[in-house]
């Protein structure tokens, strides 16, 4: 009851609060309609005891085929481990190619390619999970999917679902307002009642820079939208949070870093070896840089371009083959 400020546990256990942060963050998206939905061998990432027991499972099956649907965060860092193990992953998933939220296909193509390269394949394009296919003592034996109304079974003793994620607020829906599929914040992550916070993946918070509202589901987001809300609580003169989106993975030798906001066409310089990197540009300006590879110095660079959102001539920086060059000359614009 956030109006009389009072929690009441599963037990019984009644609190009372002068403020609240919710800090819930999300569950993953769990295939549970699928037909052998609850068969053994088949793994979804969340907490630390899940990836534990992931890692016991692959490290019993090297050699083995390792099934992966998904093809954003999960499913890339996933595969690559796997196959680095010494498993054979099969990755699975509709788009047209990986990391759809963020890779133009030309961005993808190249990190598919290496995928291929160490042993990984795709099932990608419109390929679909139709059911878990199991033996009769109830391990999973493979993945049924389905391609221009076309069926297959895809073996294999191991699948890694990484479809996404739902903000956990069914406790909080009927008493504050909602949007994005969170809690609606203010800059200082505070809800739509008094006293009330909301932090991390929960909050849909008003992203300043781009003067829209979001969520942002990362660890940066989580760890500095907690500490602001901390301090909003204590300290009225805090000011609006001011985020700036930022994204980084690391898979085989790879490493990659994203700052800012992936609106307008992509120009990408360089290749992914030895290095890359991308921006994103609308009407002259640079709205998002990701860079392959980055050095601290270009991480600095990245976050300030980023920050700037400068103008860009888009023909001489397509023209460009060096991607430390192409940072040189948007961040100097």
């Amino acid at each position: 009851d956030l109006g009389d400020k009072k929690l009441t546990s599963k037990a019984g256990t009644e609190f009372g609060f002068d403020k609240l942060v919710i800090a819930t963050g999300c569950s993953p998206i769990i295939l549970s309609k699928l037909e052998g939905a609850g068969l053994k061998g088949i793994h979804y990432l969340r907490e630390n005891a899940d990836a534990l027991q992931l890692y016991d499972s692959l490290q019993a099956h090297k050699g083995e085929d390792v099934l992966v649907i998904g093809g954003g965060y999960i499913g890339m860092e996933v595969a690559a481990a796997a196959a680095i193990v010494g498993c054979k992953p099969k990755m699975i998933f509709p788009d047209s190619h990986m990391m759809s939220r963020l890779f133009s296909a030309s961005m993808a193509d190249k990190y598919e390619s290496f995928y291929r390269e160490k042993g990984i394949e795709f099932y990608k394009n419109g390929y679909r999970c139709e059911a878990f296919v199991g033996d009769e003592d109830g391990n999973l034996s493979g993945v049924k999917v389905s391609l221009d109304g076309k069926e297959e079974v895809i073996p294999g003793k191991i699948c890694i679902v990484g479809v996404g994620a739902r903000p956990n607020s069914h406790l909080f829906s009927d008493q504050l307002e909602m949007e994005l599929g969170g809690i609606k914040v203010d800059g200082q992550f505070q809800s739509s009642v008094k006293d009330v916070y909301a932090v991390g993946d929960i909050a849909a918070f008003p992203l300043k820079i781009y003067d829209r509202m979001t969520r942002m589901e990362h660890v940066a987001h989580a760890r500095q939208s907690a500490a602001h809300a901390v301090d909003a609580m204590f300290d009225d003169s805090t000011e609006d949070y001011d985020y700036m989106p930022y994204f980084y993975s690391r898979v085989f030798n790879l490493s990659w870093q994203f700052f800012g906001d992936s609106v307008g066409e992509p120009v990408v310089v360089g290749d992914i070896q030895p290095k890359m990197s991308v921006f994103w540009i609308e009407d002259g300006q640079v709205n998002g840089v990701f860079t392959e590879s980055p050095s601290g110095e270009d991480t600095e660079t990245m976050a300030a371009i980023a920050r700037k959102r400068p103008s860009v001539d888009v023909t001489k920086l397509s023209a460009l083959t060096d991607p430390d060059e192409a940072l040189k000359l948007v961040a100097s614009s």
